[in-house]
């Protein structure tokens, strides 16, 4: 909703973080968070003998919180703060939504876990919160944080909050063109819930009768990498994409195993034979072309991209015992749709379309959806 602010006189959200006011002095009484021409103390600035406080430093806390630290050939951005009568180096990372602290620096935490996503996907258990009075050397002021309490191996970090709040950084918001994000979750908790979601309805795998079905050789394993797999099979099983086979089942395939760049394992099977058997649907794939003429006369555009979007789809049981796969740990069956199967990606805009032609101004295309109107 936008409004006209009465800090800077200009019309923005109604979010401190939009107004260009925010963290900024008043040249004409010397307060912050408020330009001069908006200024209602006729007070001249404070006077510069004014006696020390602690400011608070505040950040919404959320049970999932980011760390963006990226190495690069450039120097990171460090300042020194006093905790407890400590010399601590921060490294101040505008990509974190949060503070963190060693346990080393730290007395007393509170048993509020959280857990943290490194830049690469990588998640690590806090061991809790806590809030501590630091002090910046330079200007003698301190502050009020609450940090999220980490292993002594890990960097203490200052947030892109509390760095705006202590002045260690600026951000000249009337130099770009920011874009609108969503930052309170809490309306819809179970959207922005960092687990695999299903869409309504099961996924049927037909086949030809005729077919003799086919039982293919368990592929060897580098030893290097067998670790990675368990532990790979294991997270897919906890996240109800795949599950153990202890029964017979006719139908067997092989494992194959692509590495991602960032060194973890992608599951995969090598369905060839039982491609032979499966009957497409042979659903016509939507195409750009196809479905320009709904955009034309929209203004204002989203995308949202499916992560692991096959596995959005469950299969039915029939289905998912023909899925079976071989490991070097036992067999397997996909409890969703998997990648490779000749009429997976039919099934899976099908299935998408389904779900989302009630909506007007939603348009899907492979595994993107394009939200469009004419105005906000």
């Amino acid at each position: 909703m936008i409004h006209n602010c009465q800090y800077c006189g200009r019309s923005h959200q109604r979010k401190k973080e939009e107004c260009p006011a925010w963290g900024k002095g008043c040249t004409q009484c010397g307060k912050e968070n408020h330009f001069a021409k908006k200024c209602r103390s006729a007070n001249t600035k404070r006077s510069q003998n004014q006696s020390k406080q602690v400011n608070q430093v505040d950040y919404q806390s959320e049970d999932c919180e980011w760390i963006n630290v990226i190495k690069t050939k450039s120097k990171d951005l460090k300042c020194k703060m006093e905790v407890n009568n400590q010399a601590v180096v921060f490294q101040i990372d505008t990509g974190a939504t949060v503070n963190t602290v060693p346990e080393k620096y730290v007395g007393v935490t509170t048993g509020d876990l959280k857990t943290l996503t490194m830049w690469n996907g990588t998640q690590i258990k806090s061991k809790g919160t806590t809030r501590l009075v630091i002090k910046n050397p330079v200007n003698n002021k301190a502050y009020s944080v609450e940090f999220v309490v980490t292993e002594d191996t890990l960097t203490p970090l200052l947030g892109l909050k509390a760095a705006q709040q202590m002045k260690l950084i600026q951000i000249n918001s009337e130099n770009m063109q920011r874009v609108m994000s969503v930052t309170d979750v809490g309306m819809f908790p179970s959207v922005f819930e960092n687990k695999l979601g299903k869409l309504p309805g099961l996924a049927t795998l037909k086949t030809d009768g005729n077919v003799r079905p086919t039982v293919m050789p368990t592929r060897s394993v580098p030893l290097a990498i067998r670790s990675k797999l368990k532990q790979e099979l294991d997270r897919l099983v906890n996240a109800d994409v795949i599950a153990v086979v202890d029964e017979p089942t006719p139908w067997v395939s092989a494992l194959v195993i692509a590495p991602k760049k960032n060194g973890d394992l992608r599951i995969c099977i090598d369905p060839r034979e039982l491609n032979k058997t499966l009957q497409r649907e042979h659903y016509t794939l939507q195409i750009l072309e196809e479905t320009l003429h709904e955009l034309g006369q929209s203004r204002v555009f989203s995308k949202a991209g499916l992560s692991s979007g096959y596995w959005h789809f469950q299969l039915d049981y029939e289905s998912s015992l023909l899925t079976t796969f071989q490991t070097s740990y036992g067999r397997y069956r996909w409890k969703r749709l998997p990648f490779g199967l000749c009429g997976s990606s039919e099934i899976f805009q099908k299935k998408l379309v389904e779900a989302l032609e009630i909506l007007d101004g939603v348009v899907c295309i492979a595994d993107d959806v394009i939200i469009h109107g004419k105005d906000t």
